[in-house]
């Protein structure tokens, strides 16, 4: 069986190649298994716990992708999702890019992945920052349900110039919590994404 910590190594291995739809197929599951783990009585369906696990670590998804976007607050009305009527960031993580790169092979035409740090909103398409890779493996990483979790090597992952040993970081939050509080300190709430027809 793959371990939690092959996934997140793969996944880093693969976004060195520029692989970045493999690269977030890791990173998904490894968000799979971290909130089976966190929420083990939780029913998974409808990704309950998926989403849970997701908010429980807006910030450090915030901090690494999304820099001055209070993601848990915001709306993504851009893109529908069926039963949803005012998607956020999980249900987007959660039905649209865990769903289709999981079971469709990739993901929708509707969201694609941007090579810088923005957000593109048109109607009907969401495109997201490929950091969200990276803010996805740091949840799993730093996330106090995964202390136990060991790997070796050199393979890190930073914030600015800041770098953390993944082989050290396991379950660390504490590490990732001063830089939250020292950058992210001015924040825009996303209250209305969608396109109307006029």
């Amino acid at each position: 069986m793959i371990s939690l910590a092959q996934r997140v190594i793969h996944a880093l291995v693969e976004m060195d190649r520029g692989d970045v739809e493999f690269a977030l197929q890791d990173a998904a599951i490894a968000v799979d298994v971290s909130a089976k783990r966190m929420f083990p009585d939780l029913h998974p369906r409808n990704g309950s716990r998926y989403k849970r696990f997701l908010e429980e670590y807006f910030w450090v998804i915030e901090l690494m992708a999304f820099g001055g976007i209070d993601i848990q607050k915001s709306s993504f009305a851009s893109i529908p999702i069926p039963n949803v009527s005012k998607p956020t960031l999980a249900d987007v993580i959660y039905h649209l890019v865990r769903c289709n790169i999981i079971h469709e092979g990739g993901l929708p035409e509707n969201i694609y992945l941007r090579p810088d740090h923005t957000i593109h909103f048109a109607k009907g398409v969401l495109g997201l920052p490929t950091q969200l890779v990276f803010a996805l493996l740091s949840a799993v990483v730093f996330s106090r349900v995964n202390a136990n979790e060991q790997s070796q090597g050199e393979a890190f992952l930073s914030y600015e110039d800041t770098k953390f040993l993944i082989a050290d970081s396991w379950g660390r939050e504490e590490l990732l919590k001063p830089l939250f509080e020292k950058h992210v300190k001015c924040r825009v709430i996303l209250s209305d994404t969608s396109f109307k027809d006029v």
